[in-house]
């Protein structure tokens, strides 16, 4: 039975495991999701024995009926008026050879399809849907630590349907584009200070499809473009392990380095950098900060995993003016704008060549043969004339090629 919610490790409960996930890092241990399958109900189930993550997979494949002693039942951050169920270190499972109701594989806890003004109705925090929504707007981009320690970029998007529009906030690196249309799916409604926001999960899946609804009206009142000079650059660089782990004062010239996080050495080719900062830019009516994420940075310049903070700021400072999409100071879009040269009005010369044939490139044979008489003719024989004709004398002997005669003295 259920009991009192209070009473903590006096519980059991039967059913049929479902939906297990895989082994979770939290803050201080690990963990892994799965559901019970109760006889009317499906309960969220929070298992902190990853030792038993077989055990759980063997008897969800077998479809078997399970007894889940010593559990404690806590409020269910994820539906209202509902409880979940925490497996801890002194819970127990057994299995059992059958129940008065059969495994449903169509039976889940899991989120369930809102609009985006249903959303808004809701008053249950870290509650998990799915909603089908259009992205609007690039809002901006951060980066943070979260509790395990784990490093994870943050987007935010604006998305809208036909009722309302939310901000959604996506954790680590998604391609999502904006002006399009995806299901979301397993993501968890958030509030703070009275404002009612999206936010990724573990979970989460980002699909793009087809939909040709309209949104509702949504006005872009916070984003706009300008044209500026970059004038000034400080320059934040951190190093990143490949389970996404911080490294602190990372040597650049070492073929290894050890993260503390992860007790293990690594290839310092396999660490990855990722760079922020903040940019003074000089548009023609001022001069102000914005503040840039890795992705922009490395979309204007080249940025080495040996680069410093000094050649960053080298290379930000020689770019030429810059055009820039702002949203509260944060840069969403910055592209350099190409200088622009002048083009020299060379008018176009159409050269078309004159019609050829063999007759006009090469003589004719007759033609040939009076240019031959006519070089005879014209032309002065250079013996005849400069050897007297008395010199020469004709001769008899048919054998005979040349004959001189020499005068008498």
């Amino acid at each position: 039975m259920e009991g009192d919610p209070k009473n903590t490790g006096q519980h059991s409960l039967v059913g049929y495991i479902h939906n297990i996930s895989e082994i979770k890092k939290g803050t201080k241990r690990t963990y892994f999701d799965a559901e019970l399958q109760e006889k009317h109900k499906v309960r969220r189930l929070v298992v902190f024995k990853a030792d038993m993550h077989p055990q759980f997979k063997a008897v969800n494949n077998d479809k078997s009926p399970v007894h889940l002693h010593n559990i404690n039942l806590t409020p269910s951050l994820t539906t209202e008026g509902a409880h979940d169920i925490t497996f801890t270190h002194s819970s127990t499972l057994s299995c059992l050879s059958q129940l008065e109701y059969s495994y449903n594989p169509t039976l889940s806890s899991n989120q369930e399809d809102l609009t985006i003004s249903e959303i808004f109705k809701t008053n249950t925090t870290y509650r998990r849907v799915n909603v089908k929504a259009k992205t609007i707007q690039k809002k901006s981009q951060s980066h943070n630590f979260v509790r395990d320690g784990t490093f994870l970029t943050n987007t935010t998007y604006m998305i809208a349907d036909k009722t309302a529009s939310i901000d959604l906030t996506v954790w680590g690196e998604e391609d999502i584009s904006t002006d399009g249309w995806y299901s979301f799916t397993n993501i968890s409604i958030r509030k703070f200070e009275g404002t009612t926001f999206l936010s990724s999960t573990r979970d989460s899946k980002f699909t793009k499809i087809t939909c040709h609804e309209n949104t509702c009206q949504v006005e872009h009142t916070t984003s706009h473009n300008l044209t500026a000079d970059i004038i000034g650059a400080k320059v934040n660089v951190l190093h990143i392990c490949p389970l996404k782990h911080p490294i602190p004062d990372m040597p650049l010239s070492t073929s290894k380095v050890r993260c503390e996080k992860c007790n293990t050495f690594y290839r310092s080719s396999c660490i990855t950098n990722y760079t922020h900062g903040t940019l003074t830019i000089k548009t023609p009516t001022e001069i102000k900060n914005v503040q840039i994420e890795n992705t922009f940075i490395k979309s204007i310049i080249n940025v080495p995993d040996t680069a410093n903070t000094h050649t960053i700021i080298d290379s930000l400072l020689e770019l030429p003016p810059v055009s820039i999409t702002l949203h509260q100071n944060n840069i969403t879009r910055i592209e350099t704008i190409k200088p622009h040269t002048k083009q020299l009005d060379i008018p176009n010369i159409i050269i078309t060549p004159s019609p050829t044939d063999s007759s006009t490139l090469f003589p004719s044979q007759e033609d040939l043969e009076q240019f031959m008489v006519d070089f005879t003719e014209n032309t002065p024989s250079t013996s005849t004339s400069t050897i007297p004709s008395s010199v020469i004398q004709p001769t008899n002997d048919p054998q005979s090629t040349k004959t001189t005669s020499h005068p008498k003295k």
